[in-house]
C-alpha cells in the first residue's frame, strides 16, 4: 500500500497524519502487502518510518529525479551516501 507524501510530510508535526501512517502500515501487514512511503525529504522522517516497519521509501532524501542511466549506475554500483539500496 502507498502512504500519500502529505502523511509522510505531516507525520513529525501532526498527530493524526503519524495515526494515519500508522494505520496504513497495520491495514498492509493484516493483508500481507508491503508498504512504500512517498515524499520521504528529512532522514527524521526515513527513521521514523523504519521503525514502524515501512518496507520502501522514496523521496528527495534518497535522491533527486534522475535518468535511467545514473540509476542503473547506483544499483549496480551502490549509493555512495548509503540511502540507496536495491530491493
Amino acid at each position: 500500500l502507498k502512504i500519500d507524501r502529505s502523511f509522510v510530510i505531516g507525520m513529525l508535526e501532526s498527530e493524526d497524519s503519524y495515526k494515519i501512517v500508522k494505520a496504513i502500515m497495520s491495514l498492509a501487514s493484516n493483508l500481507s502487502m508491503a508498504t512504500i512511503a512517498e515524499g520521504v525529504e528529512e532522514l527524521a522522517q526515513a527513521e521514523r518510518l523504519k521503525a514502524l516497519g515501512c518496507d520502501i521509501a522514496q523521496g528527495y532524501y534518497f535522491a533527486r529525479p534522475m535518468t535511467a542511466d545514473i540509476a542503473e549506475n547506483l544499483i549496480k554500483n551502490g549509493d555512495p551516501k548509503g540511502r540507496i539500496k536495491a530491493c
